[in-house]
């Protein structure tokens, strides 16, 4: 024991030693610890393990990679990447509604212990974090692609509406040109439909030569004479006849 006491002296710092303290007296005295002792990976390992029982799980994080850096001792770096997935895991349990952080903490978590196994394959506690960490993220995986067809639904959704909301305004916009075209068309129905007077052809002729004059009035007087026989007497024809249209 006393051999012991005194290698205890001369460590900057002993690997776990106090880390189990979370109080804040402790925390800063570790973190003195690092200040002083920066090249040293267990002062960055036992603060990270004090930072992850204070549920300080970012600076548990940061100081997990502190040690990694520093560490040199590859029997070592297993217990560093298991309490660098440990931190990751409980980082992302302790967010609220940020499916897609979740599942990039769970990720980190699953390699941290994949490296972590690396090292020691037959490390029961961390076969079964692993196995903890890989089920919840399957399940938080099916879950942000449940959310993500949802989404795609309303956003089709309003796609067609929207699609639709142009065919129905130039429907109502066609029918309000139309009804201004129709007191239109009933004001121009009564002027379409009023008789076009004959054109007169007296107008339209041109005036008759007298050769033309005289074989006319042989014509008319043909004409007088079949009325004479065809018509009763009462019916003769006028004198300067000319030639109307008539109505059956």
């Amino acid at each position: 024991m006393k051999r012991y006491y005194y290698w205890l002296l001369w460590m900057p710092c002993s690997l776990g030693a106090a880390a189990s303290d979370t109080s804040d007296q402790n925390l800063q005295s570790l973190q003195r610890q690092c200040q002083t002792h920066p090249k040293d990976w267990k002062c960055h390992y036992n603060l990270a393990r004090a930072y992850d029982q204070n549920a300080q799980y970012d600076q548990a994080i940061a100081a997990n990679h502190q040690a990694l850096q520093r560490c040199q001792q590859k029997d070592k770096q297993g217990n560093i990447f298991y309490n660098l997935g440990h931190a990751y895991f409980e980082k992302a349990k302790s967010l609220q509604g940020q499916l897609p952080a979740k599942i990039a903490l769970l990720e980190k978590s699953l390699q941290a212990y994949d490296s972590a196994l690396a090292f020691d394959k037959t490390a029961q506690d961390a076969q079964a974090n692993r196995s903890t960490v890989q089920k919840l993220l399957e399940e938080l995986k099916k879950e942000q692609s449940k959310q993500q067809q949802q989404q795609d639904n309303q956003q089709q959704n309003t796609s067609d509406k929207n699609q639709q909301n142009p065919s129905r305004d130039n429907q109502q916009q066609q029918e309000g040109q139309n009804q201004q075209q129709q007191p239109q068309e009933q004001a121009q129905e009564p002027a379409a439909n009023k008789p076009q007077q004959a054109p007169q052809e007296d107008q339209a002729e041109q005036k008759q030569s007298p050769n033309e004059e005289q074989q006319t009035s042989e014509l008319l007087l043909k004409q007088e004479q079949q009325n004479e026989k065809l018509f009763p007497a009462h019916f003769s024809a006028p004198q300067n006849h000319e030639p109307v249209l008539k109505d059956w």
